[in-house]
């Protein structure tokens, strides 16, 4: 996990299935540290939970 949004080089992306099993799970490299292709990698995937260390409140606003 980076100390900041804006510092991520790796996402982990999985998805839970109804019972609570992960149905799949992959690691995305992100071409370059960069809080804007974060934000457009959580919402082309529908993201409902991201975790990080800390996310400018911008981001987290756009985000919510």
């Amino acid at each position: 996990m980076a100390p900041r949004f804006d510092l991520v080089s790796e996402v982990w992306v999985g998805a839970q299935g109804p019972d609570g099993r992960l149905l799949n799970e992959r690691t995305v490299v992100m071409p370059q540290a960069s809080a804007d292709h974060l934000c457009q990698l959580i919402l082309s995937e529908g993201t409902d939970l991201v975790v990080c260390g800390g996310v400018e409140q911008e981001y987290y606003n756009y985000l919510v």
